[in-house]
């Protein structure tokens, strides 16, 4: 199964200067701290926590640090300004976003089937066994009660409940599909509150999905270059995708504004191929990495965005979400203060500055991890169990007024 990305957690960080705990990777110390200050420089609006999480539907498998060691370690950004918003999309669209096809209609299906066999079981098998059996009668009087309907006649005299059984088991079918769709689509809508606003605007997860999304890929050569000569077909499907630009225009590379005039030679959503850690990772750059930090079979999402980007406190409350649950056990982050170059601060005096607890800006859910690995199909067959319970129980009520 591939993985599905979860996205990157941008942490909202203390006021440290300089901080960096559990180096892992292949940088000594005073190259990472050099490489900091050189990407950063005194720019005020930027304070960055970053992490590289994946997760696979059943277990979490790699929690690494973003950054490469030594070899070309690409990642694929888009603008901000071209992600969607949290509320874009009709309901439907928001409703089957992300929902297999086949084993949803499996599900259905499956359903379906289900509810045929009680059906005729009720029908055949139960007439026919002795009626003094009591669980026979029970299971008799369970299926009907859920397989009838109620209709709600106004009169002058008040309200008036009848009970009525459809005639044809297809139109029972018919019925039950939009009875189950309706309940399930609205408990399924709801699930993106529980979500962070992140998962929502993932443009793409995969070689697939980014074919399908209307991104223009442009990169330089040298991206152009590595990717093609590689033995992976995934690296090289997205050489064949990329548009090398000179490098005379590397400046939008990097993040120009949207008003430039070079933009107009790409489409109106633009995706930028780059060695990761580098060019996108600008103070001038009001760029969100995404979707993909290597390009290999293994894609896993991506966030890197400013102090000030509206999109801040969504990636702390996931960031504690994730800790509460243990699976950030060992996440690397860095912290940049606004003068640390003009202040002439070192790295001795950052390894003396602790690292403080995140803080949340918003509420944090614990629903956020279970509620996000759910299928669908459990959606399906709750909302079944929970219309079944809900005539059982009108059924009753109707029938203690009725003898009262």
């Amino acid at each position: 199964m591939a993985l599905q990305p979860v996205q990157v957690v941008i942490g909202q960080l203390r006021k440290c200067n300089f901080a960096v705990e559990d180096l892992k990777w292949g940088l000594s110390t005073d190259d990472f701290y050099a490489f900091i200050q050189a990407t950063f420089g005194d720019n005020t609006n930027n304070a960055i926590g970053i992490a590289r999480i994946a997760i696979t539907m059943d277990r979490m498998r790699e929690i690494d640090f973003i950054y490469p060691s030594a070899s070309y370690h690409y990642v694929i950004a888009v603008c901000e300004k071209d992600l969607p918003s949290a509320g874009d999309g009709t309901f439907f669209i928001a409703l089957f976003a992300g929902v297999p096809v086949i084993a949803t209609f499996a599900v259905i299906a499956l359903t379906f089937v289900v509810l045929a066999g009680l059906i005729t079981y009720s029908k055949v098998v139960i007439k026919q066994l002795s009626t003094s059996s009591s669980m026979s009668s029970g299971i008799s009087a369970l299926t009907h009660s859920l397989f009838r309907l109620y209709t709600i006649a106004f009169g002058q005299d008040g309200v008036a409940f009848s009970r009525s059984t459809p005639r044809s088991l297809y139109g029972l079918y018919i019925v039950w599909f939009f009875m189950v769709t309706v309940v399930g689509a609205v408990i399924y809508s709801l699930l993106p509150s529980y979500l962070t606003v992140s998962t929502a605007q993932l443009p793409f997860t995969d070689l697939q999905s980014f074919q399908r999304s209307g991104y223009d890929l442009v990169g330089p050569p040298l991206a152009f270059k590595i990717l093609n000569e590689s033995s992976d077909p995934v690296k090289q499907t997205l050489a064949n995708e990329i548009q090398v630009i000179p490098l005379s225009e590397e400046k939008f590379y990097d993040c120009a504004e949207r008003n430039e005039p070079l933009h107009g030679k790409y489409l109106q959503k633009t995706a930028f191929v780059n060695v990761a850690g580098f060019s996108h990772f600008s103070p001038r750059c009001q760029t969100s990495v995404i979707a993909v930090s290597h390009l290999a079979h293994i894609f896993i999402a991506t966030f890197f965005t400013t102090k000030r980007s509206h999109l801040r406190d969504n990636f702390t409350r996931e960031y504690l979400v994730l800790q509460e649950h243990g699976l950030v056990q060992h996440l690397d982050t860095l912290q940049y203060f606004n003068n640390i170059r003009k202040a002439g601060f070192t790295f001795q005096q950052a390894q003396r500055c602790q690292t403080n607890a995140f803080v949340s800006t918003s509420t944090v859910s614990r629903k956020s991890i279970g509620w996000r690995t759910l299928a669908f199909g459990f959606w399906f067959c709750a909302a079944s169990a929970g219309v079944s319970v809900y005539v059982l129980v009108i059924e009753r009520m109707v029938y203690s007024l009725r003898n009262s």
